[in-house]
């Protein structure tokens, strides 16, 4: 399975891609609702989000999180979108469930839900495929997103 993850905050106000890369890790928001592993159930998840987000945004945050946390696999590649950059990290994760960590990434990113990841390779946009995956923090996507080297 293929994953896109965005490692920024929404609207374009920043990006964390580069410190991900740099970190050996893909990392997603949300941090209040604390450690992942914890939710039995997605059920769970979406009832603690109702709790902290505004109601039209509870699905999807709890979405997000619950597919980080459990349709991700060790295995499985992920490409991470950076906007400043214009670039695209693929990697393979390398961890079987979701850490939390308090700490920031390179001292600029305190997205606390992480996975390990061995970054394989830095793509440029004349390498990948568009569109590819969703506007979701987190979706798989679907068909090889990579050109042929051919191609470029």
């Amino acid at each position: 399975m293929i994953w896109k993850i965005f490692a920024r905050l929404p609207k374009g106000s920043e990006d964390y891609a580069a410190e991900c890369y740099r970190s050996g890790v893909i990392a997603v928001g949300f941090d209040e609702v604390g450690d992942l592993n914890k939710f039995a159930s997605r059920e769970e998840l979406k009832a603690k989000c109702a709790k902290l987000y505004r109601k039209q945004s509870i699905g999807q945050i709890a979405g997000v999180l619950w597919n980080f946390r459990s349709s991700v696999k060790d295995g499985d590649m992920v490409i991470c979108p950076d906007r400043k950059s214009g670039r695209f990290y693929l990697g393979r994760i390398l961890s079987k469930k979701v850490f939390y960590d308090r700490s920031p990434l390179d001292g600029k990113c305190w997205f606390t839900h992480r996975r390990k990841v061995r970054w394989e390779r830095i793509l440029t946009s004349d390498e990948i495929r568009v569109p590819f995956g969703g506007y979701q923090t987190v979706s798989a996507v679907s068909g090889d997103p990579v050109k042929p080297r051919w191609q470029h």
